[in-house]
């Protein structure tokens, strides 16, 4: 372990040393020449190579270290900066792949065909871009060779030396299935998000409504949903986890391939906002059902593969929030999502009127006392008589003996095929007869229990009592009074908001 460390420290000495050492030397190469340093104007000076910089070009990664050389990929633009003396006479920067005989040795039968124009930016220090092809064979160190200018005003390739080298790497991946990878994890991520929206949005209580009453489709997309939907915790923690690794993952490639920090911020950004988000919860907010089936075993296969972490996570959620709550709509809201099906009128009125039997009470339809055909207690029954209620077209009237809310009895009008037309009977004895008994309600019942006592009861007609007590400033014991009479037909119409042609009373 102590021989590691010691390579260790000895690794990081060197990186330090290139950075440290690099830019002094080129202050100290700034400094003005003194009278033993001036080269005659009349000859040109050998160029002299110390050191050399990489930085990365739009688009390339940072250089990395391997050892004490600065490493770069190939296909990728670097900025090389050289420091020296003499470097305006520097043309071109190429590179040997072996290293060479002593500095400021004669590369040119060994250099490589890669060569890049050399800009000095004054004596000292000059600069190049430099890339190495994708197609070039290099698989390791490369190192520099420069065309100078000599004393004689010839050019010749030179060799700097062992230490003035780069390390060339290659990607792990080959570009093309880094796109195609990437590519998948767009699919995969606008995948995620729409089915996050799609598949949430389905509440369990809709995907069985669907089972019972969809298209064929429907119905078969359903009950695939169903038994993934119940977990619906455990769905939710999968797609998010899936969802935040692709985008993450998008996110590093993309910076691998495409370099700069920043421009791999924007790519991504863009390409998940537009492809991840937009697109696909645009689509299945729309088709969310089809989406949803069709993907089930993807769906499931996350599920799996996240379960790790995305089941404990469920569990600890279904333990604190609890189960999940259904859709459930009030009658209220029923309503109003009825009303804005576009469903043809009468029925939209018939639906809309069922809804709001609940909400209406007796007293608000019922018939008063003064607008119903009723006959006294004692009244002869005689063929007079029988053509008088055949002529108000009522079917049943009700019987009330001495006072008009003092209700007895209905008379059915089938019940008079027992009167003989020549011997009158009174009304009270024909009611008594037939023993019908008289059903009463209250004013402050609601329709839909009055619909259910008609329906249970097989009855077409009620009398309607008010109960007065102490808060309608009754003194006395409190008591009831006959107030009016309803009907079927008057709960019926208000469930189809239509008016009916009543013969019963």
């Amino acid at each position: 372990m102590g021989a590691d460390v010691s390579l260790g420290i000895q690794h990081w000495s060197l990186q330090s040393a290139c950075c440290l050492l690099i830019p002094i030397l080129a202050v100290l190469l700034a400094l003005p020449p003194t009278n033993a340093q001036t080269v005659d104007s009349a000859s040109l000076a050998q160029p002299i190579v110390f050191g050399l910089t990489v930085r990365p070009l739009a688009g390339s990664n940072k250089p990395g270290w391997q050892g004490a050389n600065q490493e770069i990929l190939v296909g990728k633009i670097y900025e090389f900066q050289l420091f020296g003396r003499d470097l305006f006479n520097l043309s071109l920067l190429g590179f040997t792949e072996r290293e060479l005989n002593g500095s400021l040795a004669d590369c040119q039968d060994s250099k490589m065909a890669i060569k890049f124009p050399i800009v000095a930016k004054d004596g000292n220090i000059a600069v190049s871009t430099v890339s190495v092809p994708v197609s070039s064979s290099v698989t390791s160190h490369l190192y520099l060779c420069a065309k100078a200018r000599r004393g004689d005003s010839t050019e010749a390739w030179v060799y700097y030396g062992p230490e003035l080298r780069v390390y060339v790497t290659r990607p792990i991946i080959p570009l093309w299935v880094s796109i195609l990878f990437i590519i998948g994890l767009f699919l995969l991520s606008g995948l995620f998000s729409g089915l996050n929206l799609g598949l949430m949005a389905l509440d369990i209580a809709e995907l069985k409504i669907i089972c019972r009453a969809g298209t064929a489709s429907e119905k078969s997309y359903a009950k695939r949903i169903i038994p993934v939907r119940k977990k619906g915790n455990w769905l939710l923690c999968s797609l998010l986890l899936g969802n935040v690794m692709v985008n993450t993952t998008l996110s590093l490639l993309l910076d691998a391939l495409i370099g700069d920090g920043i421009y791999a911020v924007i790519s991504a950004t863009i390409g998940i906002v537009i492809f991840g988000e937009i697109i696909p919860q645009a689509l299945c907010s729309r088709h969310g059902l089809a989406v949803g089936a069709s993907t089930m075993p993807i769906t499931m296969f996350f599920m799996a593969l996240t379960s790790p972490l995305s089941y404990p996570l469920s569990f600890v959620l279904d333990k604190v929030l609890g189960e999940e709550f259904r859709q459930v709509f009030d009658r209220n809201k029923l309503k109003e999502f009825i009303a804005a099906q576009g469903l043809e009128r009468t029925e939209a009125n018939i639906i809309l009127g069922a809804l709001s039997l609940q909400n209406k009470t007796i007293g608000e339809v019922m018939r008063g006392l003064s607008d119903v055909y009723m006959l006294p207690a004692e009244t002869l029954i005689d063929s007079f008589t029988i053509d008088q209620i055949r002529e108000t077209g009522y079917t049943r009237i009700p019987i009330y003996e001495k006072e008009r809310h003092n209700i007895i009895n209905i008379l059915n009008f089938k019940d008079l095929t027992i009167v003989n037309r020549d011997t009158p009977m009174r009304a009270d004895l024909i009611c008594e007869y037939f023993n019908r008994q008289l059903q009463i309600v209250y004013d402050t019942d609601t329709l839909d229990n009055a619909l259910k006592l008609f329906l249970s009861n097989r009855i077409h007609l009620a009398i309607v009592k008010h109960h007065v007590g102490e808060e309608e400033g009754n003194e006395k014991d409190p008591y009831e009074v006959t107030v009016g009479l309803v009907t079927l037909e008057d709960i019926l119409e208000e469930i189809i908001q239509q008016e009916i042609e009543d013969d019963l009373i």
